[in-house]
Order: C-alpha cells, then structure tokens, then sequence
C-alpha cells in the first residue's frame, strides 16, 4: 500500500468539527480542468471596460441580488439551492501544481506529493461494502499527466476510473476497468450486482437522459448520481478544456452550455430523491484567469481570484461568501485557500483534517497542515 500504514484509527461519520454536526454521506467533485474563466462565469464585472468585462453579458439568478455570467441560465434559476465562494485565491499558476494543491488542500510539487480528498476519503471512509469508496469519471483530471492521485496512500486508496463511453448512448459497457493490481478489488466491487445496476442505462428512461443532457459530461453526472445511490462515498468527474489564452468566446460557448444543463440536471434529480441533504457538491477549477483579456482573445493564468461552487449535506444554501474587486483581479473580502476548500470538504463527512497519515519515510503527517471551515458555508 506504497509504504502506508493502514492501521490508523477512523473517525465516525457523525464527527464533531467547528462545533457543528456533519451530514454528508458522499461528494461529488466536479473538476474544470484548464481553470475556468471566473469572470465569464461566476463572478462577471459588468462595469469594468470592455477589455476587462469580456464578450458576456450578467443574467439575473433565484437569488436576490445575485448575476452570473449568460452561458449559465439554468443554474441561474437554481442559485437559491447553491452557495457561490467568490474569494477563492492561492499564488500557483502552474497548471499540474495548482491542481493536486486545489484536489488535495496541500502544496507540493506538480507531480502530486500528496494525496488528493478522493483518495482520503477512500482511506478513512472504506467500510468494505459493495461500492467502492472512490470513483473517478471518467478517470482522475489529466493535463501533461496524471493530477489528483493517491500519492503515499497507494493503489489500495486510487479512484476506480471507469475510462470513457460512447457519448450519447448512456452505456459504460465498454468502460476501461483500473488496471492496477490493487485496484482489481475495486473493479470487481463495482462490477458486483448491487453496484453493477449503476451501469445499466436501460433502467433510465429518455426523459431523464435528456434532461442531463446526451453528453460525456451531461452522462457521467448521471452516472454519479446512480453511484452515490448504491453507496459511493467520493466521485470526481472531470470536465476539462477550460484553458482558454484564445478564443474564449467560443471556447466557452461551447463548454458552458452542457456544464450548465448537466448540473443543474444532478442537482435536480439529488434533491427530488432526497440525496442533496447527504451529498455535498464542490465545483472547481485550478485557477481563475487574468483579469484583462489578451490579443488572442483569450484569458492567461491567474491564481489570485477563483471562484467554487458548493452545495447539499449542510451548505447554507443562496449566498454569496467572499468578493473580488472591480476588475475581478484580488480578492477584497474573506479569501478562501485550497487548503479551506478541501477542510470544509472533510468537515462535512466527519474526517479530522489534523487526522495523521504515515508517509513513506515513517512520518506523520496530517491530512492537512493548515486550512479552516469556509466561514459561514454550513448552517
């Protein structure tokens, strides 16, 4: 198990953090590799020029007060059910570092020193149940390589990445099984009968099919869905294409529209079964972009503002936390750290983030070194 110690005490799911009762059974991480444009999205500057504002117009949201950027109308109408953290900074612009420090809640180098919340999750939560604890749709975010692994937790703690399907057809069959060793026992996990209905797309009909919309993306949020049914404590789903230095416009008009349909179709479907009160939802990008858009049409690299997106399992939901200034390039109130998102995230399933792992060379290392619940995210 790469050297770890798997002996360690667990902590139980109705673990006191902050001083407030957790609720979360599962999460549901939707990550937008490249680092999506927080001004064309989330948090819009319609009174900065034009240079600054970029080609999209604010639309009006359920909640009072609140725009976000056009390409998203439908979550636009769900705002009320969400909760927007716009002060998300850090000061890595380096695509791979940024992202295992945004999946895991510790910096390190870009190959992934530390293991990511997925992989966490899968070593404090395992129960030995039917589902695997930790899955990844359709495998962990990859840029030059592999981001977001288990690192020293070993291949017994990596995600079960079902690989990539046919989009349109809702059909995993062909899905490419984990090829490690230790990952054998996930795959025969998620292919047992229980854990196998979730691949089963026949046992949906259209309605519900289109309403996620006939898309990878729009198909692995429902595929996540049937997941957190049958017991998944961890999904990932990767979406990338989000590193827009030209043509952002288009780039965006044509990311925006299934990300928006496809989540607002998961939330949806949690809340009307029940599942959004036991399953927490994170958004998130490795970084934000430059304030000032470039010759290229495009936006560069800029890790001093981001935003996320929260939801479900306790949120505190139709708010705003945080704020960036007019032009979207600093965080002005309450900034939120990589290491605060990824607290908050094991707050809400009972994890001690000060919980120690072993490392390889004997030492022992907390979860997180640093990092507090988001001020105000939990109700």
């Amino acid at each position: 198990m790469g050297g770890v110690a798997m002996s360690l005490p667990m902590f139980p799911m109705a673990a006191v953090l902050g001083g407030q009762r957790t609720s979360a059974r599962s999460v549901i991480l939707i990550y937008l590799g490249g680092g999506l444009s927080h001004l064309d999205s989330w948090d819009p500057k319609p009174n900065a020029p034009a240079e600054i504002r970029g080609p999209f117009r604010p639309i009006h949201t359920s909640l009072s007060g609140l725009r976000i950027g056009e390409l998203l109308p439908h979550l636009a109408r769900r705002m009320h059910k969400l909760t927007l953290v716009r002060s998300v900074s850090h000061d890595c612009d380096h695509h791979e570092a940024a992202a295992n420090w945004m999946l895991s809640g510790r910096f390190g180098s870009p190959f992934g020193d530390h293991p990511a919340m997925g992989a966490v999750a899968a070593h404090q939560l395992s129960d030995g149940g039917p589902a695997p604890p930790y899955f990844a749709l359709p495998g962990n975010p990859r840029f030059a390589w592999q981001v977001g692994g288990s690192s020293f937790l070993g291949e017994g703690c990596e995600s079960c990445a079902l690989g990539e399907h046919q989009p349109g057809t809702f059909d995993w069959s062909e899905s490419v099984p984990p090829r490690s060793v230790s990952n054998k026992v996930f795959s025969d996990k998620a292919y047992s009968d229980k854990v196998g209905q979730a691949f089963a797309g026949e046992l949906e009909g259209d309605s519900t099919q289109s309403q996620y919309g006939r898309t990878a993306f729009g198909q692995n949020c429902l595929l996540a869905r049937r997941l957190v049914e049958r017991g998944a404590r961890f999904i990932t789903i990767s979406f990338s294409g989000w590193d827009h230095h030209a043509h952002l416009q288009s780039g965006l008009g044509r990311l925006l529209p299934p990300f928006d349909r496809g989540l607002s179709a998961l939330i949806d479907d949690l809340d009307s079964r029940g599942l959004l009160a036991e399953t927490l939802l994170l958004v998130c990008s490795e970084f934000g972009r430059t304030p000032r858009m470039n010759t290229n049409g495009g936006r560069d690299h800029w890790a001093l503002a981001a935003s996320v997106l929260f939801a479900g399992a306790g949120v505190r939901a139709g708010q705003v936390i945080g704020s960036t200034d007019s032009q979207g390039a600093h965080v002005s109130d309450q900034p939120v750290s990589p290491a605060d998102i990824a607290c908050s995230v094991y707050h809400a399933l009972g994890i001690n983030p000060r919980q120690p792992l072993i490392a390889p060379d004997g030492r022992r290392q907390a979860i997180l070194s640093e990092g507090q619940i988001i001020d105000g995210l939990f109700g």
